[in-house]
Parts: structure tokens; C-alpha cells; sequence
């Protein structure tokens, strides 16, 4: 090819034999150079091997598979990712780097919700609650990334909105066993916290215990584990262990650890939090959790917080029971808030029950809630909840309260709920407030 091209510049036909020879000028010199230059990175592009397409190696596992894999393409970009970057053979994107441009299978997800209040505190409103943007990719079968993006209350941060990363990890798989992980983590204290998504959950709201006491949605940049294990046909255990950024000293009985959560890039001392999960199901439908967590929360790490909490789930057709019980103990001390010393509780917990029923009315089948438009799986779901928390065992405080909560909800296709309920909270020091609220939560 390279001397195909010189003959053609150099008026010289491909035996050899000078045609011409006209003077050369600047411009035709110019253009030679250009295509002397060009023409090794040509006959490369036609006779450099092609690279093994990890687009299609790439074999996600069946319980972690992305919704929709990532299309394979046939450019030289697909075959040959980096020496095309590099001699610019470039498709969708043109000069940019696009996700296409890296090798793996990829999926994109998330989750939408917005809620509708009614109080007895005479407060009424909307709240665009969540916006949340998942990205998963496999780059290789024993290779996983995985991120989560939420935008809050409209994200607007001026007017009470929030944009935070709460997922953000990368996993190298040895076997089912042995998961390594590193990232922004979630931290495996309760169901909850790991299974926080608003299409996931029946209500609404979240359980007071699951809001003040284990601080969801609570996560952390660090390092860890996870593993299955598959004693036989219908058991299975399976654990998480993490080490990650501590909690601050930030603990209080107004707010019990919400506020000590840890930050993404520093920590107030150097010590790290251990937390951990170990969870046994003995049969499909049924699962108890037990996890564990210690941390440092003091400057100098003399003083550590610790920890535990037990979860429930068991299904029998269409009913279904989960709840969650933790309890914190720490040395105590104080904090400055303002100018003022808060004093640190060195006892809190809560916990939560919660019960689903799950029916459709055969005489609504044929409606446009069902069949009528294509809903063949449409469900109601029923459900009621009790739960307590309380954030300072040796005191009596606002914070003290009990929650009812009533409710049902519709789903047309799994992952989509529109939701109603009522909900109580009563207070231990007298009162109590009552609250209908609505949702629509999408999954897609």
C-alpha cells in the first residue's frame, strides 16, 4: 500500500517506471509528507491482528446480570478499543471517549419517587424525593463495577436538595465464596440499608429505627468481602465484612447517628470502622441476619461506639413478615455544637416489624388495573407496621417514639408501586402526630 500511494504522488506507476517528474512545489511536498506519514498508521490498520471482543466474553451471572447488555459492535473501536483510540478509527462519540469505547457488558438503572403529604401539623406538600441513577458493568466475568447516584428533593442544593454518591465500588470475584470489594460500600447493618430502593420497599417511609439508629442510607468508602456459600439444595449463608471510614463524634439524642456519619474523603481520627453481616437461609422464603459494628468516633480513637443488629425475612405464599432490631453502646462524652457541649448517649436502639399481604380481586382482572391493559401480574399489597426508637436509654426525650403505620399499595408490574398510607408517631413525653401519605415509585 505504502508504495502504491508514493507512486501516485511521485507520478511512478507500481512497476517502477517514472511516468513525470514535474517540479515539485511546497503544496505537493506537503501533501507527501502527509501521506507519508499517514500510510504506516493505514497499512497497520489493515494488518494488526484483531483483539479478543470482551464485549461478547463477557458473562454476567445470572443473580447479577445487568437488565440489558450493552449492544456488541463491529467497528475497529469494538475489536481493537485502545490502538483505535490511538489512530483515531473512532464510532459514536467521534473524538470523545464514550462507555462504548471501553470493553465489558454494561447496563444503566435506577429509581424514581415522589411523595405527597398530608399532616395534622397542617403541612401539605409534594416532595420530589428521589432520583437515583445506577450504572453496572461487568469487564470481565470475574470483574463488576457498580455505582449509585442519588439526587434528592430535586437536588436543588440551595433549598434543602442533596447529590451524593452512595454507592460506588469495584469487585474482583475469586469464586462465589470470595468477593473482594473496594469503594463507597454500603454499610450490612439490617435489610434495610442494603435493600433501601423505593420500587423494593412497600411503604413509604422508612422505619424510625432505620432513620435514626442504623442511619440509612448509610455508607462509606472502604474495602471488604462478601461470599455464598451453598450447603446443599435449599440452604445458604452468606456474609459481608467491610472496612471502612468511622463514624464521627456527631451522636446525639436529637438525631441518634444520622448526623455522625462519616465523610467520603477525611476522617476525624485514625482509626477505622469493621462491620459485618452474616446471613442464614435454611430455605428459600426464609432468612435471619445477624451483623456487627465497631468504630471510633473520638479524635484520638479512644473511644469506640459498638454496635449489633439482628434482621428477619420469611415468605409463605402471599404473606410476608421482615423487622429489624439494633442496639448501640457507647463510652460516652461530648461534642461542640455551636458553641455548646453536647453530651453523647451511651445507649440507643430501635426496632421495627413489619407485615404484607399480597392479593388481587379476580373481579378487577379484566379492568384496565389488570388485563384490560396487558397487567398480568398486577398485585395489591396491605400491610402494617409497629416500630420504637429510642436514642438515650438513660433519658426521656422528644426523640422517644413509637410509629403506626397502615397502608396499601398497587403494583402494575413489579417494580413500580403507587402507594397510600396513614402513619402515627407518638411521642413517650405525650402527643402524637398523625400523617396520610402518598407515593409513586418507578424502577427502571
Amino acid at each position: 500500500m505504502l508504495i502504491c500511494v508514493l507512486t501516485l504522488q511521485s507520478r511512478t506507476n507500481c512497476s517502477g517506471h517514472q511516468i513525470r517528474k514535474p517540479d515539485m512545489k511546497p503544496t505537493h511536498a506537503a501533501i507527501i509528507a502527509a501521506l507519508i506519514t499517514l500510510a504506516p498508521v493505514a497499512a497497520y490498520a489493515d494488518t494488526a491482528p484483531a483483539t479478543p471482543d470482551l464485549i461478547a466474553q463477557a458473562k454476567p451471572a445470572a443473580s447479577d446480570a445487568p437488565a440489558t447488555a450493552a449492544p456488541t459492535r463491529t467497528t475497529a473501536a469494538a475489536s481493537t478499543p485502545f490502538s483505535a483510540l490511538q489512530m483515531g478509527q473512532k464510532s459514536a462519540g467521534g473524538r470523545n471517549i464514550t462507555a462504548f469505547d471501553r470493553p465489558g457488558q454494561r447496563g444503566v438503572g435506577g429509581y424514581f419517587s415522589q411523595e405527597f403529604t398530608a399532616g395534622s401539623d397542617g403541612k401539605i406538600y409534594f416532595d420530589q424525593r428521589q432520583l437515583v441513577m445506577q450504572t453496572s458493568a461487568y469487564l470481565h466475568d470475574n470483574l463488576f463495577f457498580n455505582a449509585e447516584v442519588e439526587y434528592e428533593h430535586g437536588a436543588d442544593t440551595a433549598k434543602g436538595g442533596e447529590i451524593s454518591i452512595e454507592q460506588a465500588w469495584g469487585e474482583y470475584s475469586i469464586n462465589d465464596s470470595l468477593n473482594l470489594r473496594a469503594g463507597i460500600l454500603l454499610i450490612p447493618l439490617g435489610r434495610l440499608n442494603v435493600f433501601h430502593d423505593a420500587d423494593y420497599r412497600e411503604a413509604t417511609t422508612r422505619p424510625l429505627a432505620v432513620r435514626q439508629i442504623v442511619p440509612s442510607t448509610w455508607f462509606g468508602p472502604g474495602i471488604g468481602a462478601r461470599g455464598v456459600f451453598l450447603p446443599n439444595d435449599t440452604m445458604e449463608i452468606s456474609y459481608e465484612a467491610y472496612l471502612t471510614q468511622g463514624l464521627t463524634d456527631q451522636i446525639s439524642a436529637a438525631n441518634g447517628l444520622r448526623d455522625a456519619r462519616p465523610q467520603m474523603s477525611s476522617d476525624n481520627n485514625a482509626g477505622k470502622a469493621i462491620s459485618s453481616r452474616v446471613a442464614f437461609s435454611p430455605w428459600l422464603g426464609m432468612e435471619v441476619g445477624v451483623g456487627g459494628y465497631f468504630s471510633p468516633y473520638d479524635t484520638d480513637s479512644s473511644k469506640w461506639l459498638s454496635m449489633g443488629a439482628v434482621d428477619l425475612l420469611w415468605r409463605n405464599g402471599p404473606f410476608e413478615l421482615v423487622g429489624e432490631a439494633s442496639l448501640v453502646n457507647t463510652p460516652g462524652g461530648t461534642f461542640k455544637q455551636n458553641n455548646a457541649d453536647v453530651a453523647i448517649p451511651t445507649m440507643m436502639g430501635g426496632y421495627y416489624l413489619e407485615g404484607h399481604y399480597s392479593f388481587f380481586p379476580e373481579v378487577l382482572r379484566p379492568t384496565f388495573l389488570g388485563k384490560g391493559l396487558g397487567f398480568n401480574d398486577a398485585r395489591f399489597t396491605a400491610f402494617a407496621r409497629f416500630g420504637q426508637v429510642d436514642t438515650d436509654f438513660s433519658q426521656l426525650t422528644d426523640m422517644d417514639r413509637a410509629e403506626v403505620v397502615l397502608g396499601l399499595n398497587y403494583r402494575p408490574v413489579p417494580n413500580t408501586a403507587l402507594k397510600v398510607e396513614w402513619q402515627r408517631q407518638i411521642k413517650m413525653t405525650g402527643g402524637a402526630t398523625d400523617a396520610f401519605i402518598s407515593s409513586l415509585a418507578m424502577g427502571f
